[in-house]
């Protein structure tokens, strides 16, 4: 296995995005939110699903509010949290595919038990991934 990792010096050289992270409600906040940062100097854009009301979990709000990113990539994030004690894997799976048909650049998940405790637990993380898969 022939694996390439970057010296120290590479690393360093390279910049990193200014990414301007999303915690809006609404379609038309998370527009004014990204909107802004695009004028603040945001090259990328990290989104909160889960801060989203149910009404505008869907594909055409999503593909509106990502539009607007002007091709800076977009990474969409969907946790299980306390106040969201209905976003079970599956519905995490669904939120992060419909993400990613809307336009999202990438998915960020955190894999959980069945207690809902974050794991790093290689089961876990298959079962997540078979669920997404599916």
């Amino acid at each position: 296995m022939n694996t390439y990792l970057p010296s120290v010096v590479e690393a360093s050289s390279r910049k990193p995005l200014l990414t301007c992270v999303i915690t809006d409600n609404t379609d038309r906040t998370c527009i004014a939110t990204i909107r802004n940062a695009i004028y603040d100097g945001a090259e990328a854009f990290l989104m909160d699903f889960t801060k989203l009301e149910d009404k505008y979990r869907n594909i055409d709000s999503l593909r509106k509010i990502i539009d607007y990113c002007e091709d800076k990539p977009l990474i969409m994030m969907c946790y299980r949290r306390d106040f969201r004690p209905d976003m079970t894997d599956e519905r995490i799976a669904e939120s992060l595919l419909m993400s990613v048909e809307a336009g999202a650049s990438m998915v960020h998940l955190h894999v959980r038990d069945e207690n809902g405790n974050q794991s790093y637990d290689l089961t876990h993380f298959t079962k997540t991934l078979d669920v997404i898969r599916s």
